[in-house]
């Protein structure tokens, strides 16, 4: 039995989770990929799914100051 998912993006070309393989976006809601921070890349979606979001928090990148959201994958 696979693993249920509450929404899947569509498409092809999916971004999923390193750690459960969860369906996350598919290439059409990339939006940037110009983004670094302290730990490696960062992405910029317009739309994510199967995911909770952390409170907003300003981060200072290499590219500079950025209000994010740390995603986590729904239980």
């Amino acid at each position: 039995m696979g693993k249920l998912f509450l929404l899947h993006p569509g498409g092809q070309r999916l971004f999923v989770c390193g750690q459960c393989q969860t369906a996350l976006a598919n290439k059409r809601h990339l939006v940037s990929m110009q983004f670094h921070g302290v730990s490696g890349p960062a992405y910029l979606f317009s739309s994510v799914v199967n995911v909770v979001c952390s409170e907003r928090r300003t981060s200072e990148m290499r590219t500079g100051r950025h209000i994010v959201r740390e995603p986590r994958t729904v239980p």
